[in-house]
């Protein structure tokens, strides 16, 4: 991870209006086309130029809300690369312990026309902006900054391998507990369902060799907080995030399902025991 900012050293630098932290450079010589056939460059960003920038900003600053985090690393990835466009610049701090700070800078084509559309001059733009990113889904508010923080920008490895649940949970899940019949009580749906996953994750290790670390292990797939009651239904969810399956016994029967991708997006139901036990309309059947 780069060297971290202080937080006060880089709020210090931020700015909110005007055309502070905005830079105008030569754009990139097209192939097959004079050096100087770009025109001449401008002094000064124009007000579009700068509200293009912030525009963009406010984007990029969405699509990385929606990752899981808590680390820098997992929000930068989100945006960065592989062209010159995003560029991340500084890291540092986490998601769970007062924020994780993002700053990247943004680069982009500008061009000014004349009379008849004719281009009269060809550039680029960029700015440094500021994120501090947390687990709300309304933490992607960008700080423009009057200036890039010095030094190439961050370097942010590989991605780790996101867990899974198992190949075949569902086929298990539906048929093991099918068999149920009359009440059921949290405790004992709960432990059925743990048995069933054990026996998923440990079938697919022995058929194709998979890492254990490649799936998600019973004990986060499975907590205290993964099993509800609501009126004369038990819900159970399997997961958490965008890996998420759901059990709902209710009047002798159980259901076992995958929520659509929509709902387990931030700020959507998730993947919750309440949302198992009192499931919205929508849901997709199936692993």
């Amino acid at each position: 991870m780069a060297a971290a900012v202080t937080v006060a050293a880089v709020v210090a630098a931020a700015v909110t209006d005007g055309h502070q932290g905005v830079t105008v450079e030569p754009a990139t010589p097209r192939t097959g086309m004079p050096a100087d056939s770009a025109g001449q460059i401008p002094d000064e960003p124009t007000d579009d130029d700068v509200r293009f920038l912030d525009d963009y900003a406010r984007e990029l600053g969405l699509v990385m809300s929606r990752a899981r985090g808590p680390e820098p690393e997992a929000f930068a990835r989100q945006v960065d690369g592989p062209g010159p466009d995003v560029r991340t610049m500084r890291l540092s701090g986490s998601a769970h312990d007062g924020g994780a700070e993002v700053v990247l800078r943004l680069r982009t084509e500008r061009t000014r026309t004349g009379w008849f559309g004719s281009v009269e001059a060809r550039y680029r733009v960029s700015a440094c902006y500021r994120w501090v990113l947390g687990e709300s889904v309304d933490d992607f508010r960008p700080e423009r900054l009057s200036a890039c923080p010095a030094g190439p920008p961050a370097e942010l490895g590989r991605a780790p391998v996101e867990p899974r649940l198992p190949d075949g949970l569902y086929d298990r899940l539906s048929g093991g507990l099918a068999a149920r019949k009359g009440p059921v009580t949290p405790e004992a749906l709960l432990a059925d369902v743990r048995t069933l996953y054990v026996e998923a994750a440990r079938a697919e290790q022995r058929r194709g060799g998979v890492r254990p670390e490649r799936l998600i292990d019973v004990d986060d797939a499975l907590d205290r907080h993964s099993v509800v009651v609501k009126g004369e239904a038990v819900g159970v969810s399997v997961g958490f995030g965008q890996e998420c399956m759901m059990v709902r016994a209710a009047a002798g029967e159980i259901d076992v399902w995958v929520p659509d991708r929509i709902s387990l997006q931030p700020g959507e139901i998730g993947c919750s025991a309440s949302a198992a036990a009192a499931p919205p309309n929508a849901r997709t059947s199936g692993g």
